[in-house]
C-alpha cells in the first residue's frame, strides 16, 4: 500500500493521514514517547510512525450475516507487543457496535501459536478448523 501523507483538512474537518482509500486521523500519540497516527475506513485500519506503515487491518462486512471478517491482520515485528493491534482491534470493535455488528471473525494459520495465544488473550473464542485441497 503506498502512503501518501497530507496536512490540509478535509471537508469533515478530519485531518487526513493518507489519501489512499479515503483514510482519515482516528488518534495520536498513542504510545507515550511515540506519534502513532491512527486512520481508518470502511475496510482498512492502518496505523503510522514517521509517516511508515507500522500496523494494518483489514476487514469486510458481511451485511447479510451481521459479522465483520478480518482479512489481513499484521504489526510490524519489531512494533509488536506495544498495543498496536490491541488499538486496532478496539477500533474495529468500535465500528462493529455502530454497524450494529455482533460478531467478529478471523483466521490464523494453525501454526501461528503466536497469534493464536494473543488472540485468546483478548477473549476471542475458536470456533472454526478449516480444510483446504491443493489443486
Amino acid at each position: 500500500m503506498e502512503i501518501e501523507h497530507h496536512k490540509k483538512l478535509s471537508a469533515s474537518g478530519a485531518l487526513p493521514l493518507v489519501t489512499e482509500a479515503s483514510l482519515f486521523l482516528y488518534n495520536a500519540n498513542y504510545l507515550s514517547d511515540e506519534s502513532i497516527a491512527w486512520a481508518y475506513d470502511d475496510e482498512v485500519i492502518c496505523a503510522t510512525l514517521n509517516e511508515s506503515l507500522i500496523g494494518i487491518m483489514t476487514f469486510i462486512d458481511y451485511d447479510d450475516e451481521s459479522q465483520i471478517f478480518i482479512k489481513i491482520s499484521y504489526v510490524k515485528f519489531e512494533f509488536r507487543g506495544q498495543g498496536i493491534h490491541g488499538k486496532m482491534y478496539a477500533m474495529l470493535k468500535d465500528i462493529a457496535r455502530e454497524r450494529g455488528i455482533k460478531y467478529i471473525r478471523s483466521g490464523v494459520h494453525i501454526d501461528n501459536t503466536e497469534m493464536q495465544d494473543h488472540l485468546e488473550k483478548q477473549g476471542r473464542k475458536r470456533c472454526a478448523i478449516i480444510y483446504e485441497d491443493v489443486i
